[in-house]
């Protein structure tokens, strides 16, 4: 029956397996750091909305209104007006605000660099541990339809799942006979 498990005696695989495996975990608690940032810089950007928010520009609407209308014959002072506003906004909301929202930005973005690297890194190591593993396997290959599925370590030895293609697609077939007609 599939999927079939074996065991695989390699003291280099077993190794690369490790490594990998501290990798991804690696990896991973990076992806956690960066879904902290995410959250820090979403909640100091609704932080800003609520500052600018309570700008009063009513004013500043109105003649920017009767500007647009004249628009050709007036567009030097229309430039003058939004400058006025964004100075009056940037005056309320102050810097703080911003600039922390750019550090935080900044730390995500350094560890997602980082997150890729490490998964770099993890391909370098699957291009080891694939060639070996496959080898290691072979002679478990019973069947044509029969494929390498995954090498993982369980209890520190090397546990390695062969499937086969054709129980695969029979398992597909009977799943979509057992559904209704029109789903």
């Amino acid at each position: 029956m599939y999927p079939k498990t074996i065991t695989l005696v390699s003291e280099k695989l077993n190794k690369l397996l490790v490594e990998k495996a501290s990798l991804v975990m690696d990896g991973r608690a990076v992806s956690d750091e960066i879904e902290q940032k995410e959250i820090e810089m979403e909640s100091v950007d609704k932080e800003i909305q609520e500052v600018e928010k309570t700008v009063d520009t009513e004013d500043l609407k109105v003649k920017a209104q009767g500007i647009t209308d004249r628009f050709n014959a007036v567009m030097t002072e229309m430039e003058d007006m939004k400058k006025e506003t964004f100075e009056r906004m940037k005056a309320v909301v102050g810097s703080d605000l911003p600039a922390k929202y750019e550090a935080i930005k900044k730390e995500k973005e350094e560890l997602e660099t980082k997150r890729n690297k490490i998964g770099l890194r993890i391909q370098k190591f699957n291009d080891k541990i694939i060639p070996i593993g496959q080898k290691l396997m072979k002679p478990f290959i019973e069947d044509t339809f029969d494929d390498y599925d995954t090498l993982r370590l369980e209890n520190g030895e090397i546990v390695a799942s062969i499937f086969n293609h054709l129980d695969d697609a029979e398992k597909r077939l009977r799943e979509q006979h057992k559904k209704p007609i029109g789903n």
